[in-house]
């Protein structure tokens, strides 16, 4: 049966990542598309239940693997967040040992924490003078990492509204001239693109309010591994269901 043509407002966010395919020949499903912008929701539990130095341990393998991953399937940009923590411990430790050896590769990355606060970090790792997640230069950006703890979509929101309001208050913002992207460029996370996949593991069903801006048209998976066994294979079959889909960005089928 042939499915019926999609039409979209939006159809120019609809940009897919490289296709990938496997020559003839070859037992792999073929992965066609794949998302610029991948967004991971973590399930911590596992995590918080194991003692610091396993808890370290468990972070920099999952991430390692998955970045690893999504430079060589070409994925762009990849933010991950671990809900119900306050601690930047792990990735304090994480960018520590791993900052320079990123950057080296063209990764850019930047930490995102308490929802309204996004920390890019741009200058020398030898400067960190506050004392929370080591400073790293980048020379030429091939692929963004945002790792994020404690993070608040609609705190960011908030934050946006606050802002515009101020400039109004002052004179400098018609309120007939705010529109949707008078309000993205306030937003701390302004910078990040649109999330196409957004992916949640451990079997848990919700979002937690994770860039609720740019995941306003992401498509959405959950899977039951959790994410201290997270890996390449388990990010394969997200992608292998992903380039199934067929993305209408909230439009409607034309004869619908």
């Amino acid at each position: 049966m042939t499915q019926p043509s999609m039409t979209s407002t939006l159809s120019a966010l609809a940009r897919p990542g490289p296709q990938l395919r496997y020559g003839a020949g070859k037992s792999q499903a073929q992965l066609v598309h794949v998302p610029r912008h991948l967004a991971i929701v973590t399930d911590t539990q596992e995590a918080s239940q194991a003692n610091e130095e396993n808890r370290f341990n468990v972070f920099d393998s999952a991430i390692s693997e998955t970045i690893a991953a999504c430079m060589e399937y070409g994925i762009n940009c990849l933010s991950v967040y671990f809900p119900c923590s306050n601690s930047l411990g792990p990735i304090q430790n994480y960018l520590s040992k791993e900052s320079c050896a990123l950057t080296q590769r063209g990764v850019r990355i930047a930490v995102l924490h308490e929802g309204h606060v996004v920390k890019q970090r741009t200058l020398s790792i030898e400067g960190n003078d506050d004392s929370e997640i080591p400073r790293v230069q980048v020379e030429k950006e091939h692929f963004r990492l945002n790792l994020a703890v404690n993070h608040d979509g609609r705190m960011e929101l908030a934050w946006a509204a606050r802002a515009l309001a101020a400039e109004v208050a002052q004179g400098k913002l018609v309120p007939g001239s705010i529109d949707m992207e008078c309000l993205r460029k306030r937003l701390p996370s302004h910078d990040l693109p649109p999330v196409d996949l957004l992916l949640r593991t451990g079997c848990v069903t919700t979002l937690s309010d994770f860039l609720v801006w740019q995941s306003a048209y992401a498509e959405l998976l959950f899977m039951d591994v959790t994410w201290t066994k997270f890996c390449k294979q388990d990010l394969r079959l997200a992608l292998l269901d992903y380039g199934r889909r067929n993305r209408t960005f909230g439009a409607l089928p034309r004869n619908s």
